[in-house]
């Protein structure tokens, strides 16, 4: 794999992360418009996934941090048995998450 491919299967990744279609199915079609029939490590896709959460990361660094810090204090709130009026949003956010997440326990293997 050369440098330009891997570059160009970046920037496929990186432009088509956001969109609501599968960036894995862009890297596909990406590999055989760029002739890439061979087999591109899995190593080298699981990179490009990776550099994908560390942009997230990077651009809503400050709502992530947030997030955490309400996630601990509305842990200790639960323990003192107080909670503040009105809830700040990001612990609601948080709690909304945790909300959404339950249901994958519904489908896991007991």
């Amino acid at each position: 794999m050369t440098y330009l491919s891997s570059f160009l299967l970046g920037l496929v990744q990186g432009l088509a992360e956001f969109l609501p279609v599968s960036s894995s199915g862009h890297l596909s079609i990406a590999q055989n418009l760029l002739g890439l029939n061979t087999e591109i490590p899995e190593f080298f896709d699981v990179l490009l996934h990776l550099g994908t959460l560390v942009a997230v990361f990077v651009a809503y660094w400050a709502e992530i941090k947030d997030m955490v810090r309400e996630f601990f204090c509305g842990v200790r709130d639960i323990a003192r048995h107080c909670t503040p009026t009105p809830v700040p949003p990001a612990r609601r956010l948080i709690l909304l998450i945790i909300v959404g997440t339950l249901p994958l326990f519904a489908i896991l293997p007991v």
